[in-house]
């Protein structure tokens, strides 16, 4: 009789050694509990609702250890370096929020994997090392920041550099997702990755919300200054996942959305349309619950643009409903309440006057400097800037950053990819086509929230911009020709 792969003589010992080591750890954390407690800060067991329970760093590591047990297994399942570190670049844009010594992994992975790539390169040569558009952008914004180093007026040398490592560690992400991208299954990867963080990431911001109404208790990684948001419900706790601030999770989201939502309207299967509308539904309510309103904009007009091409046939109808939709709106005096409620509520409230002072400092450094810029994040160091925060539209961002040269680099390079894409999703049939269309709608959703919000410097907006070039690279390797001309012989033989 054969014995089951995977048990056996072979594989009992390291299987015993496992479980005595498991054991082992769980013995010494319940007997430690009391002492492991008393090294975290009182405020988190308070915000936990957990400061008189029995056990309270076994209730708080155990899960940790699982979850990170469960994430070191499932990479060691991959038998590819590029695979591993495509997983671990993803899972990093939703963990910034969990620090050691300051440092996460959104921080580490670009410079592993640069290290990687150049290891590999030295051991085979005939490796191609692959670069797209993005990737060149990405590094010439780094180095327009280089001679305001001299602008020792705004910036000290220690401050330059700690602004110039955040910038690069940024920008890299879509260096590194071009470089670790080889070919369709890389990318396939990639996408099926950039899901499943996305759907869990999502889940776990509406579980924030649900426990805190429930119990009180404040699950969050957020920075303290993001924890909170004055909003239409009142001042109310915002979903942020594993990350430092909500935003990350709502821009992660609206990419997760593009791909959900539009698979869910192609299915045929009934099956699979209640899968992929649950998983719709949990990504808007995580959107909902981070009370980031660019990102309801983003959302809402994915979703329109997402119906108008699953449904082409019925353009006309649909019109039609949203017609009919705004003209019984305006006869029930909805349009007057949402102006005098929704609108003039958002434009009288402190978020609004904050945004406001945001552009004005962000105005005042224009005038003083139009052509070069006044360096990274000089914005938060404008004299009218007393609220210390970045201005929030990204073009605006870029050309007080980088001067006018670094708004046109920025611009044409999101217009670049977002035209690339849009022509491959008219160029290509079959299963690649959802694809383009999918990647097409998150890049319109991530420049609609790029319109008041800060994304120059949010690496989500890199990881986004890369992987959507590098999928055009892959796909674009196979057929002579430039993405244009593909684009106008498809649809001239059609």
């Amino acid at each position: 009789m054969k014995t089951p792969a995977g048990i056996g003589p072979s594989n009992s010992p390291w299987v015993a050694a496992t479980f005595i080591l498991a054991l082992a750890f769980a013995v010494v954390l319940a007997v430690g509990d009391g002492y492991l407690s008393t090294l975290l800060s009182p405020r988190l067991w308070q915000r936990l609702r957990l400061e008189h329970a029995p056990v309270r760093a076994t209730l708080l590591v155990l899960p940790l250890v699982a979850l990170a047990t469960a994430c070191m297994l499932g990479l060691m399942r991959l038998n590819d370096g590029h695979a591993r570190l495509i997983v671990l670049l993803t899972v990093s844009m939703q963990s910034n929020g969990a620090r050691l010594a300051g440092v996460d992994l959104q921080t580490v992975i670009p410079f592993v994997v640069l290290a990687f790539i150049a290891a590999e390169s030295l051991l085979r040569p005939e490796m191609p090392l692959h670069l797209t558009a993005v990737s060149f952008a990405a590094l010439l914004l780094v180095l327009l920041d280089l001679p305001h180093m001299a602008n020792t007026n705004l910036f000290g040398p220690g401050r330059f550099i700690i602004n110039l490592i955040s910038i690069t560690k940024s920008v890299l992400i879509g260096v590194c997702i071009v470089l670790l991208l080889r070919d369709e299954r890389d990318l396939s990867l990639a996408l099926k990755a950039m899901l499943v963080v996305g759907l869990i990431s999502a889940a776990i911001g509406v579980g924030q919300l649900a426990l805190n109404r429930l119990t009180g208790a404040t699950l969050t990684l957020a920075l303290e200054t993001g924890e909170v948001k004055p909003t239409f419900l009142g001042t109310v706790l915002r979903a942020s996942g594993l990350t430092s601030w909500a935003q990350h999770l709502a821009d992660f989201s609206i990419i997760t959305f593009s791909f959900v939502f539009y698979s869910c309207l192609r299915s045929r299967n009934w099956r699979h349309v209640l899968y992929w509308g649950l998983a719709s539904a949990v990504v808007v309510g995580a959107v909902f619950f981070t009370f980031t309103y660019a990102a309801y904009i983003a959302v809402s007009l994915i979703a329109l643009l997402a119906i108008f091409l699953a449904w082409p046939r019925y353009l006309f109808h649909l019109l039609l409903l949203l017609a009919l939709v705004v003209t019984l709106g305006y006869m029930a005096g909805g349009w007057q309440w949402v102006a005098e409620r929704g609108v003039q509520r958002v434009t009288s409230s402190s978020g609004f006057v904050e945004r406001r002072v945001y552009l004005q400092s962000a105005a005042d450094e224009l005038v003083r400097e139009p052509w070069l810029g006044r360096g990274a994040y000089a914005d938060e160091e404008s004299s009218g800037n007393f609220y210390r925060k970045r201005v929030h539209n990204s073009g605006l961002q870029a050309w007080v950053y980088f001067g006018l040269p670094g708004f046109v680099l920025f611009i044409g390079i999101c217009l670049w990819v977002w035209t690339q894409v849009w022509l491959l999703a008219l160029a290509r049939d079959g299963p690649v086509q959802p694809m383009f269309v999918s990647f097409g709608l998150a890049l319109t959703g991530m420049f609609t929230s790029m319109l008041a919000q800060p994304n120059l410097t949010l690496p989500v907006t890199w990881y986004l911009l890369g992987l959507a070039s590098a999928a055009v690279r892959i796909h674009s390797a196979a057929q002579p020709g430039s993405t244009f001309a593909r684009a106008y012989e498809n649809r001239r033989s059609n």
